[in-house]
């Protein structure tokens, strides 16, 4: 197979020695080949240097990883030590490689690999918790870390609902409202954030009932999402005032709070045994 680098070399010098057949309108189109030529092998060039450090960060990233399994199993004697199964570990060091830089997903997928060497664990691990840590970003790593090791206990989250009175419709101006997790703030993507722990089968949202207590969910009413969706409803109720519909004075949107709670699936807690427990 002939080697791409010299093909490009040779025609670059192919184009020098030929002046004759720069003419006219072909004379600007061959200068600008000449041009891209010359490019090509340093964009080559660029692509490797890139690529080797791509190496290094993986490379850097097995060695981190490996340094925190190595903490997390110090203390364990060394009859309970096994060999990992290798469709667990060998999947888990590939997508440690493609991981993004983040202490929380590291910790996740050491966790993994530590329990996958202890005798008493190793069986309760499942590939799939592999293909979920890579559908995980370190919010949901976080989010996930702020719910009980259990799947009796519960943490409340709340639906922002806009209702047209009477009874024309509603809309849900928030789902899955969610502020356990003090780490951050935006509670639109931290709805996204708990509805994506849901598809994932992780955790379970439910509106039938919520959890009782006074003041439990006095906080949701108070924040700057629920605020904001207030001031947008009392725009829309002066639209609905100032319109030329006899009836609009009977017409009237009011926004409420539907009360619910989220907690750990049978599988959820699997996997947060396995990935989040050390």
């Amino acid at each position: 197979m002939s080697d791409p680098l010299k093909i490009i070399e040779t025609a670059g010098k192919v184009i020098e020695k030929v002046p004759e057949i720069y003419e006219d309108g072909v004379q600007s189109s061959v200068v600008q080949t000449g041009k891209l030529v010359e490019r090509i092998p340093r964009f080559l060039n660029a692509l490797a240097a890139e690529f080797d450090i791509w190496i290094m960060k993986r490379e850097a990233k097995v060695k981190v990883v490996s340094i925190l399994i190595e903490k997390r199993l110090e203390n364990v004697p060394d009859d309970s030590i096994v060999s990992p199964e290798p469709h667990i570990a060998v999947p888990a060091l590939q997508a440690i490689s493609y991981s993004m830089d983040s202490n929380e997903i590291r910790e996740l997928y050491a966790n993994l690999l530590a329990k996958s060497m202890m005798r008493e664990t190793k069986d309760a691990l499942h590939p799939a918790f592999i293909e979920i840590i890579k559908q995980l970003s370190p919010r949901e790593a976080s989010n996930l870390r702020c719910f009980p090791a259990s799947i009796e206990d519960t943490i409340p989250v709340v639906k922002y609902i806009e209702q047209l009175v009477p009874g024309i419709g509603h809309t849900e101006r928030a789902v899955n409202v969610f502020i356990a997790n003090s780490r951050y703030d935006d509670l639109e993507m931290q709805s996204a954030s708990i509805s994506l722990l849901q598809t994932l089968g992780l955790i379970h949202v439910g509106y039938d009932t919520h959890r009782p207590g006074e003041g439990v969910y006095d906080a949701f009413s108070k924040t700057a999402l629920y605020l904001k969706i207030i001031k947008n409803n009392k725009t829309l109720n002066g639209v609905l005032n100032t319109t030329l519909n006899s009836d609009a004075h009977k017409t009237r949107a009011e926004v409420s709070i539907t009360k619910g709670y989220a907690q750990l699936t049978p599988f959820g807690l699997e996997f947060y045994k396995i990935c989040l427990e050390q």
